[in-house]
């Protein structure tokens, strides 16, 4: 009988060490930054939607400072927000591909994503829910033990960053409309800015979560690099 393959299964050969691995410092360094700042941005947007409730709009007309002033500050945040966001995306992406494109210079074996794969999944509608989720997996596991990553289990905060994650940009999106519409249609705009700060929680929480995901797989990836530069040393040194 024929054997059966896996078609998603990615065949790559195993090295350690050599010139196959990069080191993500730079990129990690970068994106920390950005995602920093987007929590920033964040955070001061909600801020600035607080004052637009209770009895703020009333003390800031005292102090000569208008609601239309505010709201112009508020759509020059979100601008910011978004476009930070943006930025953060493309990055995330190129890391996502680098971080993978090392796993084989790891030494690690039986990959079921590719790079190109773990960073596709996340067009592919539907798919797109679970996939992404899964090549992280991979990632995470294979950074740490990439001799044995299969045996490996997500940890709790791998799986809680992808459900934050998808209900902050996939859910939330559209639940945010819906809401708002409900709210406009029943003349209660003015829980509007509250609506809005509670939507963003979720999204603070799975950027927090993927900051200290891409720092601790940066971290598993150079002791790894460091523990297959030794091995080959070592070996080097037994042949010689």
């Amino acid at each position: 009988m024929a054997d059966l393959k896996n078609p998603y299964q990615v065949d790559v050969p195993i090295s350690y060490g050599g010139d196959d691995y990069r080191s993500l410092d730079g990129l990690t360094r970068i994106l920390r930054i950005l995602l920093s700042s987007y929590i920033v941005l964040r955070i001061l947007s909600s801020l600035f939607l607080a004052v637009t409730m209770g009895d703020w709009p009333r003390v800031l007309d005292s102090l000569n400072y208008s609601i239309g002033t505010i709201s112009m500050v508020i759509q020059a945040v979100s601008m910011l927000v978004t476009l930070t966001l943006v930025i953060i995306g493309a990055t995330s992406l190129l890391w996502i591909y680098r971080a993978h494109s090392n796993l084989p210079a790891l030494g690690a074996r039986n990959l079921s994503f590719s790079p190109g794969a773990a960073v596709g999944w996340f067009f592919v509608p539907i798919a797109n829910l679970w996939k992404p989720f899964q090549a992280m997996r991979q990632l995470h596991c294979a950074s740490q033990q990439p001799e044995a990553w299969e045996d490996q289990s997500a940890p709790g905060s791998l799986i809680w960053w992808w459900l934050t994650y998808v209900l902050a940009y996939t859910i939330f999106p559209v639940l945010h409309y819906v809401i708002l519409g409900i709210l406009v249609g029943m003349g209660t705009t003015g829980n509007i800015p509250l609506v809005m700060m509670a939507m963003s929680i979720p999204g603070l929480i799975a950027t927090l979560l993927f900051l200290n995901l891409i720092s601790s797989i940066n971290r598993s990836q150079k002791s790894a690099f460091q523990r297959s530069m030794a091995l080959m040393a070592a070996s080097d040194g037994t042949i010689a």
